[in-house]
């Protein structure tokens, strides 16, 4: 089997990995199945925090929602970037909503548009402004962060509702993560079972938030326990943690 587990809220729980979950992915890997790591992340934040910062041993790592996908060697298998002129709509959009920042990820950088409000970061590799933005040909995602949950839930529903045709934004929490139409966490879990030759009743998922809604209910997923009672009633499959699934899953469940 493949398990397919969100980061943020899900396999890192106050801002770690535990020392449990790790060891219950060794088990799951010795017991011959592959692990990976499903995130809204880039791929350079993404292994940053996995492999660098939790030593978390992984087989593959999704980001951007599904746009990239990368081996556990960090060679590229897929990314379904998509054309930047609708980023000339967004960005504009991002600013009138009061979004925190504005930032873009590119097959190869992760850039921010700097406006009057932004707030700066330090995850980014440089910083433009917004009128550069129309020099932009190919996009992973752009990123924002709202003052309030609510106010994320309808600037994501704005932006599929006005530009749906050429970008789509997936609410987490606070933040609105926008990528390619058609990119998604399940479609990117999917294309990597493609790619290994492997059927999609193969796969499994975890997660916490609204932007995993899709790929759980495509792969018989599980809610983590913290995840909200809209979550958990909606996917209708509870774990307490990474390695209690992992552990009802290698009991037969």
């Amino acid at each position: 089997m493949v398990l397919g587990s969100d980061y943020d809220g899900t396999l890192c729980r106050n801002g770690r990995v535990s020392e449990e979950d790790i060891a219950a992915i060794r088990r799951w890997q010795a017991a011959g199945h592959a692990f990976g790591v499903i995130s809204g992340r880039g791929y350079a934040s993404l292994y940053h925090e996995v492999a660098v910062r939790n030593h978390v041993p992984y087989d593959f790592l999704i980001g951007n929602n599904g746009c990239v996908i990368y081996d556990e060697t960090g060679n590229l298998l897929a990314n379904l970037a998509g054309e930047g002129a609708v980023l000339k709509s967004v960005v504009p959009a991002i600013i009138e909503a009061g979004g925190y920042h504005a930032c873009i990820s590119l097959p190869e950088e992760r850039i921010m548009v700097e406006y009057p409000g932004a707030v700066d970061r330090d995850d980014v590799d440089r910083v433009i402004l917004p009128e550069e933005v129309e020099g932009i040909r190919l996009f992973n995602q752009i990123d924002t962060r709202l003052p309030t949950e609510e106010a994320a839930a309808g600037f994501a529903a704005m932006i599929n509702g006005k530009y749906g045709g050429a970008i789509t934004a997936y609410q987490n929490g606070v933040c609105v993560d926008m990528v390619p139409p058609g990119v998604s966490k399940p479609e990117g879990f999917s294309k990597y079972l493609q790619l290994r030759g492997l059927d999609p009743s193969r796969g499994v998922t975890v997660g916490d938030n609204y932007n995993d809604i899709g790929m759980l209910e495509a792969f018989g997923g599980f809610a983590v326990a913290s995840a909200s009672e809209e979550i958990k009633s909606r996917v209708g499959r509870v774990c307490a943690s990474i390695a209690d699934l992992i552990d009802r899953k290698l009991g037969g469940e």
